[in-house]
């Protein structure tokens, strides 16, 4: 079977099933680039945010590692952060979130918090593994439960296959807990964005708009802020 070819502009690159990583992200970071050279006036914008989204990993703020290394606690943020804004970008350029990289960063998630959990001990390093990997699963299985019940009540995919594997993903960093939250945070900001987007005559009703980013600044809000924080405002917000 021949394999799907995407396009951007003038540059025109394959999604393989087997594609390296590294390829995969070479083709996305030029299918980036081109895409800026037709909106020159955000690029210096979207540059100064990633940078800052970069950065932002050396000051996350959670007692769940406090104790552990500060240097491998702000590395594992910053692979976080460089996966989720490919993931962003590619979803926002192409409508295609490639499960594969979503795959190969649930490993990686689950690895990190492995060694993480390590350096307080062995045992907390296992059942932190444990607890994230059952979040990872559960949380694909709960996207793509509403992607076909969306399908079936609304007569078109409201979620795809991209979004349940970003949001095992991000289980398999956050664990249950964190996910949870993550996942509620992305369908409030998306549910907000949709509604003044259709307010301001951008949207129309129920088209399809990236859901990437949205999951993504849900799972690294979190990653920054620890769960309990966020469960405070939300509690500070209801009047509870």
């Amino acid at each position: 079977m021949e394999e799907p070819i995407y396009q951007t502009n003038n540059v025109n690159f394959a999604i393989k099933g087997k594609a390296k990583p590294t390829k995969l992200i070479t083709n996305v970071l030029i299918n980036i680039n081109e895409s800026f050279r037709s909106h020159t006036k955000y690029r210096p914008l979207i540059f100064l945010l990633s940078i800052a989204l970069a950065c932002s990993s050396f000051f996350t703020n959670t007692t769940k590692y406090q104790t552990a290394p500060r240097l491998l606690v702000s590395s594992s943020g910053l692979c976080l952060i460089v996966l989720l804004l490919i993931l962003s970008f590619l979803d926002i350029s192409e409508m295609y979130i490639p499960s594969k990289l979503c795959h190969q960063g649930l490993v990686l998630g689950l690895i990190i918090t492995g060694i993480i959990g390590c350096s307080f001990s062995i045992e907390k390093g296992l059942s932190l593994m444990l607890e994230h990997l059952i979040a990872a699963k559960l949380f694909q299985v709960i996207m793509k439960t509403l992607s076909i019940l969306s399908e079936k009540f609304f007569k078109q995919q409201a979620l795809g296959l991209g979004d349940a594997n970003l949001a095992a993903m991000g289980g398999g960093w956050l664990g249950i807990h964190g996910i949870s939250l993550a996942i509620g945070i992305a369908f409030i900001s998306a549910g907000l964005f949709s509604f003044v987007g259709i307010l301001c005559g951008k949207l129309k009703r129920l088209q399809p708009f990236p859901f990437a980013p949205f999951i993504s600044a849900g799972i690294w809000g979190v990653w920054l802020f620890e769960p309990s924080w966020w469960s405070q405002q939300w509690l500070y917000l209801l009047g509870l």
